[in-house]
C-alpha cells in the first residue's frame, strides 16, 4: 500500500469521482462536494494534507486532513493537524 499526501487544491479536484465513490452511502459531510466547500469556505492560511491510501491503483482510503496554524498571545505559534470540516460540521463522525 501506498500513502501520498495532496497538498494543493488542483490534487485535491482531481479526487472528486474516487472521493465521491468511497463516500457512497455515508452521510453528506462525508462527501467530496461538502468537504471542498468547507475548504474553500475555511482554508485561511493553513495547509492542505489528505492522505490518500492507494493499493496498486487504486484508491482505498481517504483522510481528509489540514494544518490548522495558530497563535495564543501572539507570540506562541503553533500547528495543529485538523480534519476537513472539524468542528464547524454537525455530525461529521455520526452515521445517522
Amino acid at each position: 500500500m501506498n500513502i501520498r499526501v495532496i497538498k494543493n487544491e488542483q490534487e485535491f479536484l482531481e479526487l472528486k469521482d474516487e472521493w465521491d465513490r468511497l463516500a457512497q452511502g455515508l452521510i453528506t459531510v462525508n462527501t467530496f462536494d461538502w468537504m471542498h466547500t468547507w475548504w474553500k469556505q475555511h482554508k485561511g492560511s493553513d495547509e492542505l494534507k489528505i492522505l490518500v491510501a492507494q493499493k496498486g491503483n487504486k484508491i482505498v482510503g481517504i483522510a481528509p486532513l489540514y494544518l490548522k496554524h495558530l497563535s495564543i498571545l501572539k507570540y506562541l505559534k503553533f500547528t495543529k493537524l485538523c480534519f476537513l470540516g472539524g468542528d464547524l460540521s454537525d455530525y461529521l463522525d455520526r452515521t445517522g
